[in-house]
């Protein structure tokens, strides 16, 4: 695949999650125009992405506030080893 034509299939496929999901269809069919290996393509991407494991997704941040509900003591600040928290 050539370079420009991969930059066309990223720049659909993140117009495309940007979207609610009912509105996704549309804009790939639009995008694409008619390209049914392009259609392919963007719709393989899309479909892995829905299929990833969204903690995966998740930044540190939002993981460690999610931990801050469980019954962890708060180690910020502690050392472990060379490394500190």
């Amino acid at each position: 695949m050539d370079a420009a034509r991969h930059e066309h299939i990223c720049r659909i496929f993140e117009q495309a999650i940007a979207l609610p999901e009912e509105q996704r269809a549309a804009l790939v069919e639009r995008s694409c125009a008619g390209d049914a290996a392009l259609r392919e393509e963007v719709d393989a991407i899309i479909a892995a992405h829905q299929r990833t494991n969204p903690i995966l997704d998740a930044g540190a941040l939002a993981l460690l506030t999610e931990r801050e509900d469980e019954e962890h003591p708060d180690l910020t600040g502690q050392r472990i080893g060379r490394y500190e928290l």
